[in-house]
């Protein structure tokens, strides 16, 4: 299974990558970029995944696909 989000890191888009499976979200295109230390955001062959640290510490994540 393709590795999403940072090597070895689990992280929001493990989550979100199991639920939408690869071949929706296509093969990542860089790694993730971190701004700050709560948004998170990865280019994928088909869209861009983004993902929020909530007050709780657990991550809420979206894919929005490509237009």
């Amino acid at each position: 299974m393709t590795e999403y989000g940072f090597k070895g890191f689990q992280d929001a888009f493990d989550a979100l990558a199991a639920e939408k499976g690869e071949e929706v979200l296509g093969v990542p295109l860089a790694e993730a970029f971190y701004l700050g230390t709560k948004v998170v955001f990865q280019a994928v062959a088909n869209g861009l995944l983004i993902a929020i640290k909530l007050d709780d510490d657990t991550w809420t994540s979206q894919f929005h696909p490509k237009a």
